[in-house]
């Protein structure tokens, strides 16, 4: 029920202190709108080029060192730290990039990079410049605008230090039990109050859960059937080699051999094929 987490820089403090955590950014979310356009005047019937979008503040350089969101851009550059005037948008805020015609969905039209485009919270505005053009798999990143974190609290008139959305990166190998060790830290000094605290895996939409699990039930269905066709396989080769040597195996009974080892002798075989192929 807060519109920012509180206590923001003494969560950062703590995070930063724990030994697994190699990053922490911070980042701000105001929603917003930007409009294209914006001085040309409109007809009476006419609708104006603009789209709702959360318009987010972040360190650039510190997010991208925690989240790598430089590999996200799809055309144009990543911001500078010192870019107070340019902005990057978000690929399904813009209908040349993802086209959906879809009513009561706006969108920009036609344009590019280097446009001056209008980035208003509440009843502030300002001009900036569409620096790049970001397109990620997550819906969620793709509808944002992203801005330097110190000219969005100009943007909203916030002067105190505390953030939206705090970020934080374990060391490379880290588990999900490592990701709930964090989140444990941050209870215990009962921040819950403070924000809602998730591991990475708690908070991914439940769209993409089902289709991990539907991926999962393919697998196992997938690897019965193979297993179905590997066994039918194997036994094929056995039943050839055994028809094929039915003299050798007759011999071997003649000189003594008893009919169990000469069972486990192909068993055993059969054995290797299966390790084998596995192993390959």
């Amino acid at each position: 029920q807060k519109s920012a987490i509180e206590n923001s820089q003494d969560i950062e403090k703590i995070l930063r202190n724990i030994p697994n955590v190699t990053d922490v950014t911070p980042r701000i979310l105001a929603g917003g709108k930007i409009e294209a356009d914006y001085r040309r005047v409109l007809r009476q019937d006419e609708t104006p080029n603009q789209a709702s979008a959360n318009v987010s503040g972040i360190s650039p350089s510190a997010e991208d060192k925690a989240t790598g969101l430089s590999k996200y851009v799809l055309e144009g550059t990543y911001l500078d730290d010192n870019d107070t005037d340019g902005v990057m948008v978000g690929a399904f805020l813009i209908n040349e990039y993802t086209p959906i015609d879809t009513i009561g969905f706006p969108q920009l039209r036609g344009v590019k990079i280097g446009d001056r485009v209008r980035v208003t919270v509440g009843k502030n505005s300002k001009e900036v410049f569409i620096r790049g053009i970001m397109k990620s798999k997550i819906d969620e990143i793709d509808a944002r605008v992203f801005m330097v974190q110190s000219e969005l609290r100009k943007l909203i008139g916030r002067s105190d230090v505390n953030v939206s959305e705090i970020a934080v990166k374990l060391v490379p190998g880290s588990t999900e039990e490592d990701a709930v060790k964090v989140k444990t830290v941050l209870l215990n000094n009962g921040y819950e109050y403070d924000a809602k605290i998730q591991t990475a895996t708690e908070a991914q939409p439940k769209f993409l859960k089902d289709m991990k699990d539907l991926f999962g039930l393919l697998g196992t269905l997938m690897g019965s059937i193979g297993l179905v066709v590997a066994s039918i396989t194997v036994f094929i080769v056995i039943f050839v080699n055994t028809l094929t040597r039915r003299k050798f195996i007759g011999i071997l009974k003649g000189i003594g051999i008893s009919s169990k080892s000469i069972e486990y002798s192909y068993i055993i075989q059969s054995a290797f094929y299966a390790f084998m192929g596995a192993l390959l």
